[in-house]
């Protein structure tokens, strides 16, 4: 019997809503927070079916992973409104998932209703699926092979990991930057140095490269 590995995802799949109310001027994010970290979805036309088709997921190890079960920490998926003129963000919505309900047998997804919605006479809910995946099979993946393609649940998913939060870049702008996963610790070195040194300073290149050891698909940082 193969040995379990050490290293999973939580995957979270946000794929669409339901009885939501029509409105042209206004986008639907879903963002997702677990133990501190916040993720967040695409904007998408806030209609009556709106289609996230994304996948959030956070890294962590079986140790780990038993402590947030012992302590019950949540995942909480907060909906928002974002207006295209003002601008404006404001919460319409959340539900809580049971981070011991989420297991490594795949699950039929879920409808989960708005709490404290808005929509008080509609019953807005959103389909969510969870998944604990063995992130093993991240390592077996070709080299030569980038994914670098958001695309819907299990296709190119987009992987959040908790080394990749890193933040303080100077700007208060909320905008996701994409940085391929490279192979070569050389070649990462490069382009971090590259790319980031006008943002990085000191050893914080060296610290921030050593992210790229691993064989992840992709990271998202937000900045």
């Amino acid at each position: 019997m193969a040995a379990k590995s050490d290293q999973l995802l939580i995957v979270v799949s946000i794929l669409e809503g339901r009885h939501f109310p029509k409105s042209p001027r206004l986008s639907l994010v879903v963002q997702a927070s677990f133990d501190g970290e916040h993720l967040e979805t695409d904007p998408v036309e806030h209609r009556e079916q709106p289609q996230f088709s994304t996948e959030l997921a956070w890294e962590l190890d079986r140790k780990t992973l038993h402590q947030h079960r012992l302590q019950r920490t949540p995942i909480k998926l907060q909906c928002f409104t974002l207006d295209s003129v003002s601008k404006k963000k404001e919460s319409v919505g959340y539900i809580v998932l049971d981070l011991r309900s989420v297991q490594e047998a795949r699950q039929d997804p879920r409808w989960h209703p708005l709490l404290s919605s808005k929509y008080t006479k509609q019953k807005a809910a959103l389909l969510v699926g969870t998944l604990l995946e063995n992130d093993a099979k991240a390592a077996a993946a070709s080299p030569d092979k980038i994914r670098a393609k958001k695309a819907a649940p299990r296709q190119g998913r987009l992987v959040w990991t908790r080394s990749a939060q890193y933040g303080g870049f100077g700007t208060r702008q909320n905008r996701l930057v994409y940085l391929l996963m490279l192979w070569n610790q050389r070649a990462a070195h490069d382009y971090c140095s590259n790319s980031l040194s006008s943002q990085l300073i000191g050893g914080e290149i060296d610290a921030f490269c050593r992210l790229f050891i691993s064989p992840l698909e992709l990271f998202f940082i937000q900045y």
